[in-house]
């Protein structure tokens, strides 16, 4: 997480999660001062207006502009009033936040609010093979509350949730609220204060690390047993066999675990460790089968030819009798 120490900010990606925390992060650090939201339909001088409208007598005040259309098409009128809003916000010491879903970094605007020093915060969402990412997210969403998490804890949920980022701080922020005045979470503190659910997606992970077709099966309909969200599933479902495909692919090409280490951006050490694991997965043979099982459900979900409940009884079958 980028600390907001100065005065304006660039935010950039699509994970809602993420840019919430940035956003809190900023107004916590600026809780002295009032932010006027800008949605994507504001013109740059709108946002210019505002600005002049600041004197030394004015209240401190922040600018939050989300998705603004003149980010990707400029002209020159439009560089002109940056230029001058950028000048009036330094000099009226207004914060500064624009959050959007991408940005070109060779674009005449990128350049000039870099060269205001600029903080710039990447808010694109998790890959599943991401995973030290996804920890280190968590320890900073903890600190940032005041509160530590347990390696242990926070590997727990990444077992159980993946990706999903959302669902990770609705746990975390239940746990720390059932905890207090503790300031620790622990990995007993996780399991007393999560769903039902939580047992069930670490059986899940368990069984796709380890190759256990029934185990997977069996963990799918204790999930819908309990009438746990079937897009929920499916989605970490995906994530499970997605983590393990470039160790399978990297097998099947007979890559040495510093190269896979080096396409993943993960230490060779660990790389090693789960490529032997992988080495023995009786699914192995099977795992790009998998991954087309996976590519089909999604395609007759998205299309409405089944749902996702049937949609993962489907699967559940597949892998039953393959």
């Amino acid at each position: 997480m980028v600390h907001s120490f100065l005065m304006n900010h660039l935010i950039v990606g699509e994970s809602i999660p993420l840019i919430d925390d940035q956003l809190h992060v900023i107004f916590e650090e600026h809780h002295d001062r009032e932010f006027h939201r800008f949605g994507d339909a504001v013109a740059m001088s709108d946002a210019l207006a505002h600005c002049q409208q600041c004197d030394m007598f004015s209240p401190k005040k922040g600018l939050l502009i989300r998705q603004p259309k003149w980010l990707k098409t400029s002209n020159a009128a439009d560089l002109d009033m940056l230029n001058k809003l950028l000048d009036l916000a330094q000099m009226h010491d207004v914060v500064l936040v624009i959050v959007a879903k991408s940005i070109d970094k060779r674009s005449s605007v990128y350049k000039r609010l870099k060269a205001f020093s600029l903080s710039e915060t990447n808010a694109a969402p998790f890959k599943e093979w991401e995973t030290q990412k996804i920890l280190d997210w968590m320890m900073s969403y903890c600190r940032n509350h005041d509160v530590t998490i347990e390696p242990s804890a926070a590997k727990l949920l990444v077992n159980a949730y993946g990706t999903q980022v959302g669902i990770m701080k609705q746990e975390l922020t239940k746990c720390m609220a059932t905890i207090f005045p503790k300031t620790a979470i622990t990995m007993a503190d996780m399991q007393a204060t999560s769903s039902h659910a939580l047992g069930h997606y670490t059986q899940l992970s368990d069984a796709v690390k380890g190759g256990n077709a029934q185990g997977i099966c069996t963990a799918i309909h204790a999930l819908l047993a309990i009438k746990e969200d079937a897009y929920k599933i499916v989605s970490q479902l995906v994530f499970q066999v997605n983590q393990g495909l470039p160790l399978i692919l990297g097998l099947a090409n007979n890559m040495s675990p510093d190269t896979v280490a080096t396409a993943l951006n993960k230490h060779p050490y660990f790389v090693k460790k789960q490529m032997a694991a992988y080495r023995n997965n009786p699914l192995r043979s099977k795992w790009t089968t998998l991954v087309g099982c996976l590519c089909t459900m999604d395609e007759r979900i998205k299309t409405g030819k089944l749902t996702a409940k049937q949609s993962l009884i489907w699967f559940s079958n597949c892998l039953k009798y393959q």
